[in-house]
């Protein structure tokens, strides 16, 4: 895993994260409350290539069983089901958005889905699952092949509002296993905030130095889940300020 951008949001209830991962979903170097895959109606056999056939790989989490166990179905209404909770220490419980069209090159339907998510969510906090952070795909990215400047948009704005709508999350993961889409994310988040490149990125071209920056970036992430949230926002900015581009910490 490494730590591509981040985001700071200012909600109600303090700040909180958006951040955009390069790496494999089914295998997260800390633990998420919620993670999020997508699906065909039906379709959760372990394609190759697909999260479902890593998370089969992975974390022996076969998403067809999965199914058949589902503790919440939502698929008439909000085109998601919830899995029943999970033996493995990575995710607490999967949410699957299901039905996913075969062309998702319309910012539309991505916000329908991602509204969706949201409603399930709203739902499983008001039955007290405690729900801290969500990782989930870069939606549309694979087979859809979404356009990055017509996901942006919808992706900040929805995130946007999870993270100021359900009070007890904290931070949203987006994850994408090729590093060509998260540089493209990368950097229609970059012009979508009108940010300007930092001498930090020119570091980054050092191979070395760039690993360990991703390993510190790691383990500062890995503090906020030891010690809790509170008070965290400091090793949030230092993680920002030392992987990412220059940001007077404006909230988004």
């Amino acid at each position: 895993m490494a730590l591509k951008n981040m985001l700071s949001i200012e909600t109600a209830t303090g700040y909180k994260n958006i951040e955009i991962h390069h790496g494999d979903l089914s295998a997260m170097e800390f633990p998420v409350d919620i993670l999020v895959i997508s699906a065909f109606r039906h379709g959760y056999n372990p394609t190759p290539g697909t999260l479902i056939e890593a998370l089969e790989k992975n974390c022996q989490l076969k998403v067809l069983e999965l199914f058949h166990t589902k503790q919440m179905d939502f698929r008439e209404t909000l085109n998601s089901w919830v899995s029943a909770d999970l033996p493995s220490g990575k995710f607490k419980n999967i949410v699957c958005l299901e039905g996913m069209f075969e062309s998702l090159n319309d910012s539309d339907r991505i916000e329908h889905y991602l509204s969706d998510l949201l409603a399930v969510l709203s739902v499983l906090q008001h039955k007290g699952f405690s729900i801290k952070t969500i990782a989930l795909p870069l939606l549309g990215t694979g087979q859809q092949g979404i356009a990055v400047d017509l996901l942006i948009p919808v992706l900040m704005k929805k995130a946007k509002e999870m993270l100021q709508t359900i009070q007890e999350v904290q931070t949203i993961y987006f994850v994408h296993h090729r590093m060509e889409i998260v540089e493209q994310i990368d950097q229609g988040i970059n012009q979508f905030l009108s940010r300007s490149s930092d001498l930090l990125e020119l570091i980054r071209d050092d191979r070395e130095i760039a690993e360990g920056l991703d390993r510190i970036s790691t383990k500062l992430i890995g503090l906020k889940h030891s010690f809790g949230w509170t008070d965290m926002k400091s090793l949030d900015e230092l993680s920002y300020r030392m992987v990412q581009l220059e940001e007077r910490w404006k909230p988004f």
